[in-house]
Parts: C-alpha cells; structure tokens; sequence
C-alpha cells in the first residue's frame, strides 16, 4: 500500500526582538495597550528588523530544518512559500529562497499570497504534488513580515501582530505525522475587509493613495497599508471557523471527541475562546501562544504544531484550521505517527 503523505519534519524561526506590551506602550502612550491586552491576549511578539527581508526569514526557517539531519537539503524537490509580502512584486519569493538555500536547480518553486489560512492551503497542495507525482519531498515555508506593513500610526493593528516564519517539509517518508482530508472555502466578497486597498493593478500607486483616509468613527486608514474591518473579520471567523473544522472532523470520518488538539489560527483570545465553545471542549484541548508571539498570520498554526508533536502518542489526532484574508478558511486533521 502506498504511504499517505505527511510531515516528516518542521521546525520555526521567531526573530531575536522581543516588544512587550510595556514597550509597545511607551511608544504609543496615548493608546490604552492595558486594556486591549486582557481582550486579545497578546503581552508580546516578535519583530523582525528592517532591513532584513522575508527571504532571509524564510531561509533562517529551513536552516534551522535542516540542521536538525532528518532531511537533507539535496532531497527537496519542490518548494512552496507562503506569504502575504514579498521581496519583491516578482519574482516569487520561493525563487529567491531556493538559492540562498542551496536547493537542487531541479526543484520547483512558487509563492502562495495567502495569511491566516495559508499554511493549511499549503499542506494541501503539498500533499496534492506528492500524490500526483510531481514531487516526492516539498518544503513548505510559511514567512510573515506583518509589521512592515501595518502603518506606524495605527497602533491598533499593530498591536495584534508579530513577525515569523516556519518550515515543514512533506513527504511519504519517515513521517512524523499524516495528513487527512481538507475542507477549504472562500467568500471573496469579503475581502475588502482585510486587504492592502493600493499597489496592486486595481488601484496604483499614486499621490492619492499616499493620502490617508478617515472612517465613520474618525478612524485614519492608509491605502497602501494594512485594511482591516475588525467586527467583520471576527464575525466571519466565529461563524466560518467552527463550521470548517467540524465538516473536516466529518470528512475524516472523526467526532469531536476524538480530537487531542485543536490548533487554530492564533488571531486572539475572543476567536480561541469563540471556536473552544462552539466544539464543547475543554481549554486544555484548544492550545495557544498569542500572550508571547502574538497573530504571525501563516507562521501561527505550524508554530503551535512544532510545539505540540514531540511526546504526542501514534494515532493522536490534531485538527487545524486557519481562516483571514480572502476571506479564506480552511481545515485539515494529522495524525501523529
């Protein structure tokens, strides 16, 4: 019988800065950080310097991967990156991060523009490369420079997010865990509710974009940094969220019960505590690093996963599930091996 294709590896890089909430608050002291913080659940994150680009994240990721000896770099046939920001508009990402690797000219590479969901987008088509052949061991980065752009005036948004990246590669061998059937979905017309409104063909850039904007309750918005309609993005993941993992629980022929872990997208504390409540189970079953890494949007989910996998039992089942930009949701149950 053919093996089932899974993890054989992962590994994650948070960068060396460290901005706590006291700190944060000294920069902003205008901004009430004490009482957003008990809401979110966010007392830290990590930020990555300026001058260091999302190929460097996404490269210090792999090599901490690799030294680890499970899987040499020789044997990586394809590579998949995740990222809502690259170096560059093209080319892609993963071209870039292919030779500051040292990864065979024979392997493929593309990037997948994709946040909060992407990684459990990326295990899919990683899994689907090796099923169909085209590859035998793919390289999944995940790399999110997310401060670089969130406008400094916006102490709000900043707040909740922090800088990382991760590697998982995927396999048929010396897996560490499988991985099951997916539940995917995308509701496109919410997608004005977080995006970047300027720098793509839809809306250049322009003297006007270089304007900021005010909203109904006099908030100020900037065209070419992040857009994001709270309420609405919370709304969306309390009903969307829940709804994903149960159908990717069914599809894998599974009940709630028979769940170890549920690893969701680290957005905050609310939508942790909102999908917790909808599957009727215990805090200890629904892990969460928010207070010390804060949202790292694609880097949040296999974070918590690397964390968790040592020490879990064969046949252990974990669901994760991610759900942001897009807006975009989706699902998948491992098993650990």
């Amino acid at each position: 019988m053919t093996k089932t294709p899974g993890i054989e590896d992962i590994a994650y890089y948070l960068p060396e800065r460290v901005v706590t909430n006291e700190q944060f608050g000294e920069e902003y002291p205008g901004w009430n950080y004490k009482r957003v913080a008990p809401v979110v659940g966010i007392y830290a994150r990590h930020v990555e310097e300026d001058s260091v680009p999302v190929s460097d994240m996404a490269a210090r990721a792999a090599e901490k991967l690799f030294s680890g000896g499970r899987v040499s770099r020789g044997s990586i046939d394809f590579v998949v990156q995740i990222t809502e920001i690259g170096d560059y508009l093209m080319p892609s990402t993963a071209c870039i991060v292919q030779e500051k690797l040292g990864l065979p000219n024979s392997a493929g590479a593309f990037d997948m523009n994709l946040a909060c969901s992407g990684y459990v987008y990326g295990l899919a088509v990683a899994k689907s490369l090796v099923c169909g052949g085209v590859a035998s061991r793919v390289l999944l980065i995940t790399a999110e420079k997310n401060l670089f752009r969130i406008h400094k005036n916006d102490p709000g948004t900043r707040f909740l997010h922090g800088d990382a990246a991760t590697a998982t590669v995927v396999s048929r061998e010396n897996v560490i865990a499988e991985i099951g059937e997916f539940d995917v979905g995308t509701d496109g017309g919410g997608s004005k509710y977080l995006l970047i409104p300027a720098g793509g063909t839809a809306t250049p850039y322009s003297e006007k974009t270089s304007e900021p904007w005010t909203d109904e309750i006099g908030q100020k918005h900037y065209p070419e940094y992040l857009y994001m309609n709270g309420m609405a993005v919370y709304n969306f993941t309390a009903k969307r969220g829940p709804e994903s993992i149960r159908k990717a629980i069914a599809k894998n022929g599974l009940e709630v019960g028979d769940i170890a872990y549920f690893i969701s997208h680290q957005a905050s504390k609310a939508i942790i505590k909102n999908i917790r409540a909808k599957m009727g189970v215990d805090e200890d079953k629904v892990p969460s690093n928010l207070d010390k890494v804060g949202n790292t949007g694609s880097s949040s989910i296999p974070i918590l996963l690397t964390d968790i996998m040592p020490g879990l039992p064969a046949g252990a089942k974990l669901l994760l599930s991610g759900f942001g930009i897009g807006l975009s949701w989706g699902s998948v149950v491992l098993t650990a091996q």
